[in-house]
């Protein structure tokens, strides 16, 4: 859920290997619209930060590069994110697929 509490549908795709600075798949939100590829920009005590780049075409104008995409895996299996920029945004991701 975003700052201004707009529900949002957030898709991440990771491969594997996922190496530090590397390219590791791809992140699109729902509702901005944003499709870019995600790299591994960090690696944190509790998870993950990935930097976004290389946005679709069809992206919209609020899509900018760089990093802040926080993922912290959860015991039940799901990610916690956090977006750590402006607008503040976090939410739970559930794995749908392999």
């Amino acid at each position: 859920m975003g700052q201004d509490d707009v529900s949002f549908r957030l898709n991440l795709r990771v491969k594997k290997p996922c190496v530090l600075k590397g390219y590791c798949g791809s992140i699109s939100v729902s509702h901005v619209p944003c499709q870019g590829e995600v790299f591994l920009d960090r690696v944190l005590e509790n998870g993950y930060e990935f930097r976004v780049d290389h946005f679709s075409k069809g992206s919209g104008e609020r899509c900018t590069p760089g990093a802040g995409e926080v993922f912290i895996p959860q015991p039940d299996q799901t990610l916690l994110y956090k977006a750590t920029y402006f607008p503040h945004a976090q939410g739970i991701l559930r794995r749908t697929g392999d």
